[in-house]
């Protein structure tokens, strides 16, 4: 079913080498064992369409005990951020009316959130966290039983903000012998509960009940920095472009975060690389130099030492730290000039704030570099903190949109050859035919297909055809220039598009094709048929172009294979009558 207002996304060009999938946390279509696939179906048909607008206590409760048994939880607390700048508790579910009426009159500090301890016993989804809270904190505040059982396993999970709601924190106990299992999953189970919690449940200012508000831990600044960098952060989950969400991040963290230079700097997780990937408040000529010179992890070392840490941030002070020279940082990173009314104990020109960017476990995402903060002064602690929980969410909003690229490559991706599928072939031929109609110019078409394939795989097997097709999806990496294009079409056909290039220059091309594969030799010798053509003037019907140069394939076919042949202008728009051996 076509869908003509979903925005259209070009495919990529071909990919040089071997191509690689980032990580998310989350591989597309794979499949939940029982126990997490059965869990997962109970709760999407119990759930059922709830919409988005504020529920009652009772539907808030209902809905907390559907989220408990697919969460395997003997017991489950939701709080919500308030107004105040502190999470209350919202709602229970299994939990006795005492502990529940205690609960939400609990209001929880950010900076208290943040001293919990990271569980490391599990990998957290992608959406947030699981801690296990310091003694003080689980024993006065978070505990949803009035007593301390020790055999009961507690977790706090972070289920972030979405377009019209605000950040919540879930409280989970459970059986220590029952404690969800690390898996894939699980996380995936996981993630699609806190989604649709978080989707309808909005706060009622219980911090508010009883005529007392809660006292809380920062100043009236830190909580003015909390909540607008978790309102002005829910638009970043609505983006799913990288570049996007990242662009996004910059500029909050910018206009909420009260910094006037952000950059953020992505890993390239095989190289170790940090790319400038959104750059906010520097000189044009600066981000020019930063982009086309990425910095190697192990050369920002020296900006995250043990003793600048603040929380999990680093704080690169000049009164205690020294620069490092003779660095590729002396040429990455920009010094700026020292204001003229610039004072002692005020921000330093050479100071900055680094926060990672971590999905789980020290799984590193990308680092976050501030500088230059608006009122001159340097963070606090609960400032700090602050930052850190909108980068739990920057780090989540990154992986989605990591996971939606995935994706959507996946669906334009021949899996067994790692080049592009005949969708992609039919997109982009499009593009490329549509382009021309505007700016005429040189471009061609192959159209190739191996030759007595069929017998191959009746000879040697599928499993050394496949290695044949990957073998011949490699030379036409090898070969092609990087604007060009390779699909598989299907079964031994594939297809390459040469923008810029004549039909004498694809020729050219072709015919080195075909001697490559033809000398390639293991695990058996195999060679190519292939058809030329380039679109005429008036010609640019992409059916058109493509049955053109099949049909010159063809004719290469009936010539003796192992040819190259040139559509002729009676052929144009033909299409081949018989099948290709």
């Amino acid at each position: 079913m076509d869908h003509p207002s979903a925005p259209v996304h070009s495919p990529p060009r071909l990919r040089m080498g071997k191509r690689g999938h980032e990580s998310s946390g989350l591989s597309p279509g794979a499949p939940l064992p029982t126990g997490a696939e059965n869990r997962l179906q109970e709760f999407l048909q119990r759930w059922g369409p709830t919409g988005v607008e504020p529920l009652a206590a009772s539907q808030r409760t209902a809905l907390l005990e559907i989220a408990a048994a697919a969460l395997g939880a003997s017991r489950l607390g939701l709080m919500v951020l308030g107004p105040d700048g502190a999470f209350h508790g919202e709602a229970t579910a299994k939990v006795g009316a005492a502990p529940a009426r205690h609960f939400r009159r609990t209001a929880v500090s950010l900076s208290e959130l943040m001293s919990a301890r990271e569980d490391r016993t599990q990998s957290p989804p992608p959406n947030g966290r699981y801690f296990t809270p310091s003694d003080p904190l689980s024993t006065s505040k978070l505990r949803l039983t009035t007593n301390s059982d020790p055999a009961v396993a507690r977790r706090l999970l972070w289920i972030g903000s979405g377009p019209q709601s605000p950040p919540a924190v879930l409280v989970v106990e459970m059986s220590r012998e029952a404690v969800t299992p690390d898996s894939e999953s699980e996380r995936m189970l996981t993630t699609i509960v806190a989604d649709r919690l978080v989707r309808v449940i909005k706060p009622t200012g219980s911090g508010d009940r009883g005529g007392a508000r809660s006292k809380i831990s920062g100043t009236s600044s830190e909580r003015r920095l909390i909540r607008g960098l978790l309102e002005a952060g829910a638009s970043m989950h609505q983006a799913l472009s990288l570049d996007e969400v990242l662009q996004r991040i910059a500029v909050i963290l910018g206009d909420a975060g009260g910094f006037e230079a952000v950059a953020i700097y992505i890993l390239d997780a095989e190289t170790q690389l940090l790319h400038p990937a959104a750059i906010v408040g520097v000189d044009p000529a600066d981000v020019d130099r930063m982009q086309s010179t990425p910095v190697a992890l192990a050369d920002y070392r020296p900006m995250m030492l043990p003793s600048m840490r603040v929380g999990r941030s680093y704080l690169f002070d000049h009164r205690k730290h020294r620069m490092p020279t003779n660095t590729i940082l002396d040429t990455a990173l920009t010094v700026p000039e020292l204001p003229a009314d610039w004072h002692h104990g005020q921000w330093h020109p050479l100071d900055s704030l680094t926060i990672p960017l971590e999905l789980s476990r020290g799984q590193l995402l990308g680092l976050i570099s501030l500088d230059r903060p608006r009122d001159r002064h340097y963070p606090t602690p609960g400032t700090v903190g602050a930052l850190e929980l909108f980068a739990d969410q920057c780090a989540a909003a990154i992986s989605r949109a990591k996971l939606y690229r995935y994706m959507e490559e996946l669906a334009l991706t021949d899996s067994l050859t790692g080049l592009h599928n005949r969708h992609a072939l039919e997109q982009t031929l499009a593009q490329d035919l549509a382009r021309l109609e505007r700016v005429w110019g040189p471009y061609s078409v192959l159209f190739c297909d191996l030759d007595d394939f069929k017998r191959v795989n009746d000879t040697f097997g599928h499993a050394v055809g496949d290695q044949i097709l990957q073998q011949v999806a490699a030379i036409l990496r090898q070969r092609l220039r990087r604007g060009d294009f390779a699909a598989r079409c299907g079964g031994d056909e594939f297809v390459i598009l040469l923008p810029d290039a004549n039909t004498q220059q694809a020729g050219l091309v072709a015919e080195d094709i075909r001697q490559r594969v033809a000398n390639t030799t293991a695990p058996c010798q195999i060679t190519v048929s292939i058809g030329v053509a380039s679109p005429a003037r008036g010609g640019l019907d992409p059916r058109k172009v493509l049955d053109t140069a099949d049909a010159a394939m063809y004719i290469a076919k009936r010539s003796g294979r192992d040819r190259v042949e040139w559509a002729k202008p009676e052929m144009e728009g033909t299409k081949k009558l018989a099948p290709t051996a």
